[in-house]
């Protein structure tokens, strides 16, 4: 999970609740009792924000499959949960066959692994043939739950080579190669005959802003967003207002960084189409005097 994940029950605003529990349990013998006190209103305190993924790391760290199966069918992030529950279990597997275990463990956690590799992969080729647009964003939708990954990356980390494979990634992975070039039809064979006659570099097309908003950011877009972003106002907002600005903030910057990018390539194509037609013309002046000079040698030796 990128080395960088926490448990919600790690993190600093779950420790004043469990310090609180823990305080006045010498008052209290009743569990029950004591956490209905310790903590505010259910109506208007939510201790996990998800707690089924809680559950399903847990019920896969116990190598419980049922109960991994059934937190994976309740909650949200189906896919990200799959591959989660997928990676532990790799995980799991490789550590099982470093220590020398029993063939039977090594075998049972492959055998689990697998499974959530199927539900994955079931689960992305069912979005995608229902709607590719909206399963391109399921694949590359930040998960603020799992530090910041995305499916795509979970998919590398967990090393699953088929949902990688899949089409819907496939595209993915065009446009991040391709960046601001419409993807068209013999697009490969029109950027390479631009490098080989650079005018013809100018009947590429690129995408319009619109398109721009819903393409995947790459790494270093990424690590630019995550540097520009103001420590300072963010303590003063809410969850939700920090949810909205940084999806803005995130658009306009790739929209800023794409379209800079190609008013640059742009430039770029402009100033190699110009040399080009000068050394053209160039050529063309010398093939001509050359020309005049041999006629009018011809003429001074028949003279």
């Amino acid at each position: 999970m990128g080395g960088a994940y926490r448990a919600f029950y790690t993190r600093r605003k779950f420790r004043p609740i469990y310090a609180k529990v823990m305080n006045q349990s010498n008052r209290h013998y009743n569990a029950l009792s004591l956490l209905a006190e310790a903590l505010p209103n259910p109506q208007a305190f939510c201790l996990f924000d998800y707690p089924f993924n809680e559950l399903l790391i847990w019920a896969v760290l116990m190598k419980r499959q049922k109960m991994a199966l059934l937190m994976w069918q309740h909650g949200e992030e189906a896919l990200a949960k799959a591959l989660i529950a997928c990676k532990l279990y790799k995980a799991m597997a490789h550590e099982a066959a470093e220590d020398d275990m029993e063939t039977e463990v090594y075998e049972e956690l492959r055998a689990y692994a697998k499974e959530f590799e199927n539900i994955a992969l079931e689960l992305l080729d069912y979005c995608y043939r229902q709607d590719d647009d909206v399963a391109q964003q399921l694949l590359t939708c930040e998960l603020q739950n799992w530090s910041g990954q995305t499916c795509l990356s979970l998919a590398v980390a967990a090393n699953h080579r088929a949902l990688l494979a899949h089409p819907c990634s496939q595209i993915i992975l065009a446009d991040l190669w391709m960046g601001g070039l419409r993807t068209r039809k013999n697009t490969n064979l029109k950027v390479i005959l631009g490098l080989l006659f650079p005018p013809y570099i100018l009947r590429l097309e690129f995408k319009s802003k619109e398109e721009l908003q819903l393409m995947p950011q790459t790494a270093i877009e990424h690590l630019e967003l995550v540097n520009d972003d103001d420590d300072d106002d963010d303590d003063l907002r809410s969850e939700s207002d920090k949810t909205i600005d940084a999806e803005k903030r995130s658009r306009n910057l790739s929209v800023r960084n794409k379209s800079s990018a190609q008013q640059g390539v742009k430039v770029v194509l402009e100033l190699m189409s110009l040399i080009y037609m000068l050394r053209v013309s160039f050529v063309a002046c010398l093939h001509v005097l050359s020309i005049v000079v041999l006629k009018l040698n011809m003429h001074v030796w028949l003279a």
